[in-house]
């Protein structure tokens, strides 16, 4: 399932380019008066149809990149109005990859992918997004950008974007609105960004606002899945340790329930919280570790640690090595 905003972004840019929306809406099935829901669910069978439809209705246009041109971030309400606090591009665009699983439900299990290493940040799509319309690859990546530069700068450009598909005729567009380099029969759909770029500080962050969003995106999406409710729970913690501390009370207010109703949901799967809690943050360090940026002290106080010897502990019993060797033997085999 998708929700109904993407089609309406589509339809919007149709009716821009003289589409007779209306009418196409009428040969599909579609409702108007479903776009007033921008949260509600569409099955991905009517979503391929409507991309079809305005892809042949727009035969000289570059859809992808003209649908992504038209997103304006105030179009997404309320998870818009906390990504346009955010503290930095690089916290803009993690905030942008943890959303799409509220767009698409099929992003749950083969997420949005940001990279982080050797000074780039990479955005990957996974191959389920395009779903055989490559447009759509276009699309995701050209709505990315435009809302970055509309909340960091108007200027950000990224280094390189990938597609997967080959080349069309509208090279010279794509390579224009992106602003870099865009190579084609990549073999994934990615854009990769310097780090340094988007680490400035942006005006009118407010502090809170990326919990707020993770939280409200976990909500959302574990209304609409039927993910177990270990995974649903690994998920929160996953996310609050991408920017501190994870705790049992923190996690349970994100699921909307107690801390004692955690405790006795996970007892029922043989599980407690801090063997999740192991879990999650021993991905998320080895994210960190692998990344390269954060120095081990670092990285143990943002894992909520008062002192590295305490995580180096942990990390030795769940790796069989320290955090510091560990890191050495990853650079080793790059």
């Amino acid at each position: 399932m998708t929700t109904i905003a993407g089609i309406r972004l589509l339809l919007g840019y149709a009716a821009s380019r003289g589409v007779a929306v209306q009418e196409l809406c009428a040969s599909l099935g579609l409702d108007p008066a479903d776009f007033d829901i921008p949260l509600r669910m569409i099955p991905f069978t009517l979503r391929r149809r409507v991309w079809l439809a305005v892809i042949d209705s727009l035969p000289h246009d570059n859809v992808g990149v003209g649908v992504g041109l038209f997103a304006r971030i105030e179009q997404i309400g309320y998870a818009g109005m906390l990504l346009s606090q955010a503290p930095n591009a690089l916290e803009l665009l993690q905030l942008l990859v943890d959303l799409g699983p509220l767009s698409d439900t099929a992003l749950v299990d083969d997420p949005i992918k940001l990279v982080r290493r050797a000074g780039k940040v990479e955005v990957r799509l996974p191959a389920v997004l395009s779903a055989g319309i490559p447009e759509r690859a276009e699309a995701s990546l050209m709505c990315t950008l435009t809302t970055m530069r509309g909340v960091a700068a108007a200027g950000l450009r990224p280094t390189e974007v990938r597609f997967a598909h080959a080349c069309s005729d509208k090279r010279a567009i794509a390579e224009q609105h992106f602003g870099c380099r865009v190579i084609w029969s990549a073999g994934e759909d990615a854009m990769c960004f310097a780090r340094e770029a988007l680490l400035p500080s942006l005006p009118g962050s407010l502090p809170g606002a990326a919990d707020a969003l993770r939280a409200f995106v976990a909500s959302e999406v574990n209304k609409r899945t039927a993910l177990p409710f270990t995974e649903r729970v690994r998920q929160v913690v996953q996310q609050q340790l991408r920017v501190g501390n994870s705790s049992q009370r923190a996690t349970a207010l994100a699921l909307g329930m107690s801390g004692r109703s955690l405790q006795r949901e996970l007892a029922k799967s043989g599980l407690r919280f801090s063997q999740l809690r192991d879990q999650a943050m021993e991905q998320c360090a080895a994210e960190l570790l692998r990344d390269g940026s954060c120095t081990i002290e670092q990285i143990a106080l943002k894992l909520g640690y008062s002192e590295p010897r305490s995580f180096s502990r942990l990390w030795r019993r769940l790796k069989g090595e320290t955090p510091a060797r560990y890191r050495l033997r990853l650079r080793g085999a790059e």
